[in-house]
């Protein structure tokens, strides 16, 4: 069992144009008349090319994906660590040129830098 298939509103209006224009020339032919056989209009469709609008949604979807991506795999790294690993971290973002130019390390923490070294060589 086969459906027709529906016309879009651009083919039914090309075919009643295309109707239209040959019954005028078919009234012309028979009032002049003409015997003479008249080619038929060329009428060309030209289908719309899709404008290149709409992708910037995702692009700035993938941005935030990755984004979120990051914060909750940042969120699961920090969720994981130990408080004395977490202590380093923030020692390092606090001084971070100490480490690369071998600084006074914990100046400014007091010597947290050398006790945590020391309780891990210990335990």
């Amino acid at each position: 069992l086969q459906f027709p298939q529906r016309e879009s509103n651009r083919e039914a209006t090309s075919r009643k144009v295309l109707r239209f224009v040959q019954a005028r020339l078919m009234t012309q032919r028979r009032s002049r008349g003409q015997e003479q056989e008249v080619p038929p209009p060329i009428i060309v469709r030209r289908s719309k090319k899709a404008d290149d609008h709409g992708g910037a949604w995702k692009i700035a979807y993938a941005d935030f994906v990755t984004a979120m991506m990051a914060f909750f795999l940042l969120m699961g790294l920090l969720g994981s660590t130990s408080k004395f690993d977490k202590q380093g971290i923030e020692d390092y973002f606090n001084t971070p040129l100490s480490s690369l130019l071998g600084g006074n390390e914990g100046a400014d923490r007091g010597g947290y830098a050398r006790e945590r070294r020391a309780d891990r060589c210990a335990g």
